[in-house]
């Protein structure tokens, strides 16, 4: 058993920290994220150590396409591209793209894959 003379709230709050630390890095480490879009909708697929768990959006499903901040550093802000479903849902198709313009482009390009322009 370990000892330590540290107070207790210090000893919560650091496990609680390095938790945190350890999922992050397992999550940047051990996960993928493929997404197809087509004419019949969208495939998003997600791997973590082989599980694999896919999600599917129907094209008649879909209602809208959204570009936002997902997280900012300094003054250099990351996008999301997200889709909005009939259901009023919002799945993350990309996250985290730090060109705005590629964001962009991305973006309208997903929108002529499923045969939409707008």
């Amino acid at each position: 058993m370990l000892r330590s003379k540290a107070p207790l709230p210090f000893v919560l709050f650091a496990t609680v920290f390095d938790l945190i630390l350890l999922w992050s890095s397992f999550e940047l480490l051990c996960k993928s994220t493929r997404v197809v879009v087509n004419p019949d909708g969208v495939a998003i697929t997600q791997r973590r150590l082989g599980l694999e768990r896919e999600r599917r959006i129907a094209a008649p499903d879909i209602t809208g396409w959204s570009l936002g901040v997902g997280m900012r550093s300094g003054t250099t802000s990351y996008s999301d591209i997200q889709i909005s479903t009939k259901g009023g849902r919002s799945v993350a198709v990309a996250r985290l793209i730090r060109d705005r313009a590629e964001a962009d482009w991305l973006m309208q390009t997903m929108r002529e894959a499923l045969g939409r322009t707008r």
